[in-house]
């Protein structure tokens, strides 16, 4: 009988390794990316619809060219935050958006009177948003844009009257003074967040956001009509390991493994630490064939690092299916988990069903 998901995982101490973009370094930053994007939808819509409201009633003054700017900027920022939400980096639409923004706020203060303009304290708002959720050096380019985006609003405009540069030199201070502030609290909390959701030991994922991703993949599949996969890989002998060489060598072993899985994935296939010598994979647009084979690459790349210098080999059960309405992880899961079953009575070192050079029909879940 199929063991029902999730079981106990075994923890320990360790730094999690580093992974991901520049943008964001792991996969709990990018996944806690997308959960502060999908809570603060509310907050964002409200925000553009009183912002929307204020140029339409400084219009007068300001003129329709500049709520012009502001539904151009608006309407391009929502298209690439909906693919955002269907791209294996969010962070670069993230990214975009924020930049977007920013030289959409410059424009508005060329336009509205440079550096006496109203406008440009508005900086803070996207400036804040990418302290609270990308790394420092996104924040640092971010800052750097946004700075150039003052000045160069500040600098095109042309009037009789000396520049106000206490209004750019204060928009500037408390861009930084507050996005600073926000950074450090957000930070403190990410490392908080990243303890719930990183395993300690190996750097991996662990069970606490994978049914969010999977449902996420799940609704990416129903829009693209691309399969969805999971592979289960187990360890074979992993209680051996411990026995004869200590529990030291078989963390040791563990963290090895977990390197080799990560860098045999590409960087929108997840993997999860699911019990002591348990790993999982999502393989989005594989199907039962492809998935297959990237296990077999995984079993390989094993076989050819030796994790503490040991032999060490894995067992792997894949499963695929296309979203039909019936497709569920639970399901996948139980399939996958069979056919790990199925490879370990085979003899171990192995993955079910074997990969094969040409990709079948993809089988629908049932």
């Amino acid at each position: 009988m199929a063991r029902s998901y999730p079981r106990a995982q075994r923890g320990s101490s360790g730094p999690p390794p580093a992974a991901g973009t520049w943008l964001c370094p792991n996969p709990g930053d990018r996944e806690r990316l997308l959960e502060l994007h999908r809570f603060s939808r509310p907050a964002r819509l409200a925000t553009l619809a009183v912002v929307g409201a204020g140029t339409v009633l400084l219009a007068v003054d300001w003129g329709w060219g500049v709520f012009g700017v502001f539904a151009g900027v608006t309407v391009v920022r929502l298209l690439l935050e909906g693919r955002m939400l269907r791209s294996p980096r969010p962070e670069i639409w993230f990214f975009a958006a924020t930049l977007l923004t920013m030289a959409g706020i410059g424009l508005g203060t060329a336009m509205t009177g440079g550096p006496h303009s109203a406008v440009l304290p508005w900086l803070l708002v996207p400036a804040v948003g990418a302290a609270a959720v990308l790394a420092n050096r996104g924040v640092l380019v971010v800052f750097a844009w946004g700075a150039g985006m003052a000045l160069l609003g500040s600098l095109t405009w042309r009037d009789a009257a000396p520049p106000n540069v206490q209004i750019l030199l204060s928009t500037l201070v408390l861009m930084v003074v507050v996005a600073f502030d926000v950074g450090t609290l957000m930070r403190a909390e990410a490392r908080s967040r990243r303890g719930s959701i990183i395993d300690p030991l190996t750097g991996l994922l662990n069970r606490s956001t994978l049914d969010q991703r999977f449902l996420e993949l799940r609704e990416q599949a129903l829009v693209a009509g691309r399969p969805v996969a999971i592979v289960v890989f187990d360890l074979d002998h992993f209680k051996t390991i411990n026995d004869e060489h200590g529990h030291d060598t078989g963390d040791r072993v563990l963290r090895d493994v977990a390197r080799t899985v990560r860098v045999s994935l590409r960087s929108f296939e997840l993997a999860y630490r699911i019990g002591g010598e348990e790993f999982l994979v999502l393989l989005p647009g594989l199907d039962e064939a492809g998935a297959a084979r990237r296990a077999e690459q995984v079993r390989e790349a094993l076989l050819a690092t030796r994790p503490a210098g040991l032999r060490v080999t894995l067992s792997a059960g894949v499963a695929a299916g296309l979203h039909d309405g019936e497709l569920d992880f639970q399901s996948l899961y139980e399939e996958a988990d069979q056919r790990l079953y199925v490879a370990k009575q085979r003899g171990r070192n192995r993955v079910v069903p074997e990969p094969v050079d040409p990709g079948p029909v993809l089988r629908r879940s049932a």
